[in-house]
């Protein structure tokens, strides 16, 4: 089945947006839409279902922006006034894996199909993921409150944070310690285990924290059962124990991106802009 035209003007939007998003600079994108479209025409392959008509659209889309084609189209922003260059775009980003943010967190791909669509195995995929969330959560760098009892596993907490160029308010063991230093020293992150060192509880704590307030926070826990019970609202980031290095830096930049959405209320799509164009300033 080939796609029909009431299916190029389903897709052109959110094909115009991702290749907006990969340029950086609007008419680039649309030079790359069209471009995508007459190979398309050009190379009439039916397509069983909707969902690999729109996957096909973006493989090809991508590999169009990372071919010659692409590079020449990239290279037109010295002729463009009002272009965002290469060296401005979140940080040291290297493109491909800005590419596999964009596709799972703005476009909704599964990390599977967006690793068909830049024709890379799964493994390379999450290693580009996970750069790309490391990118994000440096771009977003806050102050951290870590509540954790054990002592190896609360310095392991903090040199990530850290290297992540997040500020560490403080590392406490207990709920009167963890209520007593976010009043002091206000956070905007909260990592939190379950368990603490006296008896009491980090889900407590962290409730008697927020209030009415609202930041994110990521449970560290070696009992996940006790948080994802089924029957009550549930935390949207839980790490199980014992942790790798990569999970925690890939969930804090996750987090991070979703709460600044929440607070500014900023469409995803338009976030993840000002995270490539480098203006992220502007909403922190």
């Amino acid at each position: 089945m080939l796609l029909s035209a009431t299916d190029f003007v389903q897709f052109l939007p959110n094909l115009r947006r991702y290749a907006r998003l990969l340029t950086g600079h609007q008419q680039l994108g649309d030079v790359l839409v069209m471009s995508t479209l007459q190979w398309i025409a050009s190379n009439k392959r039916a397509q069983p279902t909707i969902e690999e008509q729109r996957l096909q659209l973006y493989h090809v889309l991508t590999r169009l922006w990372r071919s010659p084609v692409g590079v020449h189209v990239a290279g037109l922003c010295a002729l463009t006034s009002d272009c965002v260059g290469p060296a401005e775009r979140l940080g040291a980003m290297v493109p491909v894996a800005r590419a596999s943010f964009l596709l799972v967190w703005v476009e909704g791909f599964s990390k599977r199909a967006a690793a068909a669509i830049l024709d890379v195995p799964a493994a390379e995929f999450e290693s580009m993921l996970l750069e790309a969330h490391i990118a994000v959560s440096r771009q977003m760098a806050t102050d951290v409150l870590i509540i954790e009892d054990e002592l190896l596993v609360a310095f392991e907490l903090e040199n990530i944070m850290v290297s992540l160029g997040h500020h560490v308010t403080s590392v406490v063991r207990s709920k009167r310690l963890a209520i007593k230093s976010a009043k002091q020293r206000r956070p905007q992150l909260i990592l939190a285990d379950i368990q603490l060192a006296d008896g009491s509880n980090g889900i407590e704590a962290v409730n008697e924290i927020l209030g009415d307030t609202s930041m994110p926070v990521i449970f560290i826990t070696a009992y996940p059962e006790r948080l994802l019970t089924g029957l009550r609202p549930e935390p949207t980031f839980v790490i199980s124990k014992p942790f790798k290095t990569e999970e925690i830096q890939a969930v804090v930049g996750q987090a991070l991106f979703f709460d600044l959405k929440a607070r500014t209320g900023v469409p995803v799509e338009a976030l993840a802009s000002e995270l490539i164009s480098g203006r992220m300033q502007d909403h922190i």
